[in-house]
Parts: structure tokens; sequence; C-alpha cells
């Protein structure tokens, strides 16, 4: 009778065994749950980082080539100008650093998973949430009852406007690599600088420079492409590969304007003449 009664007691215990087991089964998964929220926010912060950078970097790119065409489309060699240019390039190339250095430390470490974790369908799924949920009653009841189908529809929507966004950076990234490639293929500034007649070893380096940055930036521009088309098979690989390019040509791009950046700044005449480039 004690035996019966002592497995009585402990088939009355198994609820409580089996309640903590699902409680800690929860916590973990809780844990879990909030561990990996902390690495898509830390990958998110690196590539925000790295947005930013390439924001200021656009910035005084664009401020560089006016610079450049203040001088070049009068037809004169002013220094002050081009002065500013060179400033104005370095500035973007070290920006373009710092961006590039931020995009490798999320998409070629351990973070690569969790930068698309919660791509465009979550952001245009909150979205398109209403601003208020509080329906009357017969509405209420009209939605409740088609909540599956828009549900659908609203997959569908979000879908939509993800595969919208991925093919406009895809364009732009297109786009992009094209306008690099070009650059790459003026060779005016080399034969101008480093032919016969050319007069300054800086600028000749720095034509020279100018050339593997426009590889690099055409590569990076390239794997940017490869990284955002909507396209079966997509890989974080080549978004490391275009943070990788893009520091190296960041690099270059800050050679390049540094070689050229001291002789021109120190002289401080303005000369009529074909133009620098």
């Amino acid at each position: 009778r004690k035996g019966r009664m002592k497995t009585k007691g402990s088939v009355d215990e198994q609820p409580k065994y089996q309640a903590v087991v699902e409680d800690t089964a929860e916590s973990v998964k809780a844990y879990f749950g909030a561990k990996k929220f902390a690495n898509v926010a830390a990958a998110d912060r690196r590539i925000c980082a790295a947005d930013v950078s390439g924001v200021l970097s656009r910035i005084s790119y664009v401020t560089a080539n006016i610079a450049y065409l203040t001088a070049e489309c009068r037809s004169v060699f002013d220094h002050k100008a081009y002065c500013t240019g060179d400033i104005s390039r370095l500035l973007a190339a070290v920006s373009t650093m710092a961006s590039a250095a931020a995009e490798i430390s999320a998409s070629c470490t351990d973070y690569s998973k969790y930068i698309d974790e919660y791509p465009f369908m979550y952001e245009y799924s909150r979205r398109l949430k209403p601003d208020s949920e509080v329906a009357t009653l017969p509405v209420k009841v009209m939605i409740d009852s088609v909540d599956a189908l828009k549900r659908m529809h609203q997959k569908r929507v979000v879908a939509t406007e993800a595969r919208n966004v991925e093919l406009t950076d895809c364009v732009a990234a297109s786009w992009s690599a094209a306008a690099h490639f070009a650059r790459f293929l003026d060779m005016a500034p080399v034969v101008k600088h480093c032919g016969a007649h050319g007069s300054v070893g800086e600028y000749c380096a720095a034509s020279i420079v100018d050339l593997f940055a426009s590889l690099s930036w055409t590569s990076s521009s390239i794997a940017y492409a490869v990284s955002e088309c909507p396209v079966k098979g997509q890989s974080q690989s080549a978004f490391c590969a275009a943070g990788i390019s893009k520091l190296i040509a960041g690099i270059a791009d800050a050679a390049a304007a540094l070689s050229v950046a001291v002789p021109t700044c120190l002289h401080n005449s303005t000369q009529k003449t074909s133009g620098r480039n």
C-alpha cells in the first residue's frame, strides 16, 4: 500500500516536472531569441555606419568635381580650384575607406548571416500596418472573416515593394559599374602627364593610380549588383567582395589625391592653359 501511495505521489508530481521543463525550454528559447536580435541589431548598426559614411563620401566627391569643373570649363589652370577639389577628393576617399571598413566588419564576418535576417519584408510589413487597428464591430467581423485573404494580399504587396527596391539598387549599381569602367577607359590624363611632354611626376603617378581606382570601383559596383539584384542564388560573399574592392578604391583615390594636392595647393598662381587633366 505504501508503494501504491508513493507511486500515486510521483504521478501527482509529474505535471510539476513537466511545467518546469516547459518553462526551462521557453527560457532557453527566449535567451537565444534575444541573442539573435542583439546580433541583428549589431549588424544593422554596422551597415548604418557604412551608409552614413557613404553619403559623406558622395557629397565630398560631388564637391571635388564641381571644383574641378570651375577650372576645366573656363580653360584656366586655377590652382585654388584644383586644390579645393583635391582636398575634397581626399576627404571623400577617407570617408569611402571608413564606409568600406564598416561594410567589411558586417559582411565579411559572422554578422553576415544577420544582415538580411529581417530585410524588406519586415520593414514594409511594419509600414503597411494601419495607424489604428481598432474597428467597429461589423468591420471587425468582416475583416476576421477574410483574414487569410488579407494576409495573402499583404504578403504579395510586401514582396512587390521589396523586389522594386532591389531592382532599383541593382540598376544603380549597374550604372555605377558602367560609369567607373568608362572612367578607366579615359587614358587622356595618363597620355598627357606620362608622355614625352609630361613634366610633373606627381601628376603621372596620380593618373596611373586613378586607373587602379577606376578598376576597383568597377569591381565593387559589379559585386554590389550581384548582391543586390533580385536573382536566384544571392550570396553575402559578393557583398563582402564589394566592401573589399571599395576599400582598395578608397585607398587608391586617397593616394592619387594626396600625390597631387601637395604640389597643387603650394602653387598659388592662375594660368591660362588647357587644364590639368
